[in-house]
């Protein structure tokens, strides 16, 4: 009784030493497998978003789904990282916005150059992604409420391409000059967040980051504890496990 209980205990270490030393190749062929099944289905949706865009290009006068189309198929350039491909289709977009809407709100031009802003900002072309935020900041500006949550957006967007802009600078004045700049729409950004409610969204922990890093890098080293302190308590409060830039 007593041999056949050690043979039985030494197939189970056995098996355990296989199936431990199994696991990590079997977890890596799971992760392999996912990213190639990612790659496929991003092949795929290019695809179909490509054929999409050529149909809708055949029938210009169709400006709703010319712009759909145009979306979808640059997103998915995006995706795939080709961010001059993308960022073409969104400069092609922007112009046929324009005077979709006479009086009121264009909710489309406005998306539209939020759209190339971002694909600026993909090619790292800083200068071309503020020009394009600073007009959105603008526009809004003017034709929204003063509390819309979108100019609060824009406070956000431009404050983070001016942290951005600051550090391609060689020296630190110059730095310094982009990241004042930077610091200035961030707590603009905050500030407006905090008024309308929405000072413990996700909007304002991203926001509080930016100017976790904006502080740090212009010597702040006070501010910039307050603001990832504060960032940390509403990723706490999310349950979103966020690491420090």
């Amino acid at each position: 009784m007593t041999g056949t209980v050690i043979k039985i205990l030494i197939v189970v270490a056995i098996f355990g030493v296989v199936l431990g030393a199994t696991y990590p190749i079997q977890r890596q062929a799971v992760e392999e497998g996912k990213a190639n099944n990612y790659d496929l289905l991003l092949k795929v949706e290019l695809k179909n978003t490509a054929a999409r865009y050529a149909s809708a290009q055949k029938n210009p006068a169709n400006i709703a789904e010319l712009l759909a189309a145009g979306d979808a198929h640059a997103a998915a350039l995006t995706s795939s990282q080709e961010f001059a491909e993308a960022s073409n289709i969104y400069a092609s977009q922007l112009p046929l916005t324009w005077g979709l809407v006479t009086t009121g709100y264009n909710e489309k031009w406005a998306n539209a150059n939020l759209h190339l802003a971002g694909s600026f900002k993909d090619l790292d072309s800083q200068g071309a992604a503020l020009t394009c935020y600073e007009s959105l900041l603008k526009y809004d500006q003017e034709n929204l409420p003063p509390e819309d949550s979108r100019i609060a957006r824009d406070f956000n967007n431009m404050g983070l391409m001016q942290y951005m802009v600051g550090l391609g600078k060689a020296e630190m004045p110059e730095r310094a000059v982009e990241f004042k700049k930077a610091r200035d729409y961030l707590e603009q950004a905050l500030a407006l967040q905090e008024k309308i409610g929405l000072g413990q969204s996700a909007r304002a922990a991203a926001t509080l980051w930016n100017l976790f890093l904006t502080c740090r890098d212009l010597g702040d080293q006070s501010a910039a504890n307050q603001y990832r302190t504060r960032a940390q308590a509403i990723d706490k409060s999310l349950n979103r496990v966020c690491r420090e830039p």
